[in-house]
């Protein structure tokens, strides 16, 4: 589905991103890991478009897509969240969501849509503005907007954050629904550690920019390497 090939992002001579290879399969939750200023979310904005890489591809279906502009991704099938929030904060949630939906054209199928609303819980705060809303619905939110495009590839960066044990579990069933309802990739950064391995089938480690490691949960987490770049450093 997606295809990194030697994707390098420098910043002043600085490599934030450094010959970074990866692949991610259709219907497949790809875990993102690294320590903190390992290039994670540089590669999400990589494939969407917020930044352009100094040399690599990056291909959707085999369809270079790293010279599009962020909006042309989405229209092809390219969606994220953010580490940040950024919601329209003067829109009410139905309006959030429906700026969204205006790029996929006005026959697209909304019970994907209308099925997440009701998953993560949103139906009744529709007309409130997202400030007026919990940080833990705000960011249910950013995932159904980006679920509005109606994605090919999901990038979820830091979905979990802020949430505790209970909410975090009932997203780690909603990821589980949404695959088995929508056909799309989704690519997960996360520093809940836990919840990233329990959910994911495949885990991309970066440290420094670079490949660490990648494969299965089970093996990446006994790799040495990781262990020691990342694992034995007391993060969670």
């Amino acid at each position: 589905m997606l295809s990194i090939r030697n994707v390098t992002k420098t910043f002043g001579g600085v490599a934030a991103v450094a010959d970074m290879s990866f692949e991610v399969a259709a219907s497949e939750i790809h875990g993102l890991i690294g320590p903190n200023g390992a290039g994670k979310t540089t590669m999400i904005n990589l494939i969407s478009g917020f930044l352009t890489p100094n040399s690599g591809r990056i291909l959707l279906d085999d369809t270079e897509i790293h010279r599009m502009p962020p909006e042309q991704r989405a229209r092809a099938g390219i969606a994220r969240t953010f580490q940040n929030l950024r919601l329209f904060r003067n829109l009410s949630v139905r309006r959030n969501i429906e700026v969204a939906e205006s790029n996929v054209g006005a026959g697209a199928d909304r019970s994907l849509v209308e099925e997440a609303i009701d998953r993560f819980g949103l139906r009744g705060v529709m007309e409130q503005t997202p400030d007026s809303l919990s940080y833990g619905h705000m960011r249910r939110l950013e995932i159904i907007r980006a679920l509005a495009l109606r994605p090919r590839v999901l990038m979820l960066d830091e979905p979990a954050a802020g949430m505790n044990a209970e909410e975090t579990e009932e997203l780690f069933e909603n990821l589980e629904w949404l695959r088995a309802r929508h056909a799309c990739a989704i690519i997960l950064i996360d520093h809940d550690l836990k919840f990233v391995l329990q959910a994911s089938d495949t885990i991309t480690v970066m440290n420094m920019g670079s490949l660490l490691a990648s494969g299965l949960p089970r093996d990446v987490t006994a790799n040495k390497e990781v262990v020691r770049a990342y694992l034995g450093t007391g993060q969670n």
